[in-house]
């Protein structure tokens, strides 16, 4: 992988390095990470095999581990080894799976998060007017809008400017003008009698939706990880069967 840790012809010198603060230290586990598992099973084996080796070296000198991992979500159904009793589940914890795999079991997993919202304000704009920073929105006619209490800081990327949509029920609301911080304005066009409270769609959990976050990824030409880790720890989570 070339991050971080040892190379394997580093053991002997990092066994010498441990064994003089073993009274200090007990080292528990061991670890490393598959560079490619979710499509690459030559490679993923020829790493498995050589960090086994290395495991076992270790053992020769005496080292007792409790945890021996080498899986993430991508290798978490590819690596059925008994030698290994952890796996690192991060993206899999979302229902998302890296790459196209082709694992029947794959195809079982389905995407569990979705961001709510609610539509904190509705106001009528005029033909001419500008929506947000810049303008980068001008209404083309007399038009309905909504205002969101999320935006960039909260993880809707602001590559979706003029270009995202939400679900309002079950119609697609376009996002106009620049995504703000802590702000994103809606077209509410589509929307009977849109009003104050009414529950917003912002990431949807269905993989086909528009705003699902796989098409979400492609339309900003990113991916679900950055994503998903550009979601603020302060947003409220709540888990739901």
């Amino acid at each position: 992988m070339g991050r971080l840790g040892i190379r394997p012809e580093q053991s002997d010198r990092f066994i010498k390095v441990l064994k003089k603060y073993r009274l200090e230290k007990r080292v528990v586990g061991i670890y490393s990470h598959l560079a490619c598992a979710e499509n690459e099973p030559k490679f993923t084996q020829k790493q498995i095999i050589l960090f086994k080796r290395v495991i076992r070296r270790f053992e020769e000198e005496g080292f007792s581990f409790t945890y021996k991992h080498i899986a993430a979500t991508a290798g978490a159904l590819v690596v059925k080894d008994p030698e290994f009793n952890l796996i690192r589940l991060g993206l899999g914890f979302y229902g998302y799976w890296p790459g196209v795999p082709n694992q029947a079991e794959y195809k079982q997993i389905r995407p569990g998060l979705k961001l709510l919202s609610r539509i904190v304000q509705v106001k009528v704009i005029n033909k001419g007017d500008l929506v947000s920073y810049d303008g980068e929105f001008k209404a083309s006619k007399s038009m309905t809008i909504g205002v969101l209490p999320v935006g960039y800081y909260d993880g809707l990327s602001r590559r979706l400017s003029n270009s995202g949509v939400v679900r309002v029920g079950r119609k697609y609301c376009p996002i106009i003008g620049r995504i703000c911080m802590n702000i994103t304005i809606i077209d509410l066009s589509k929307i009977k009698n849109p009003h104050v409270g009414q529950e917003v769609v912002v990431i949807s959990n269905q993989s086909e939706d528009k705003n699902s976050l796989t098409n979400l990824a492609a339309l900003t030409q990113s991916t679900v990880y950055e994503l998903l880790v550009g979601l603020s720890e302060t947003t409220r989570r709540k888990l739901t069967a």
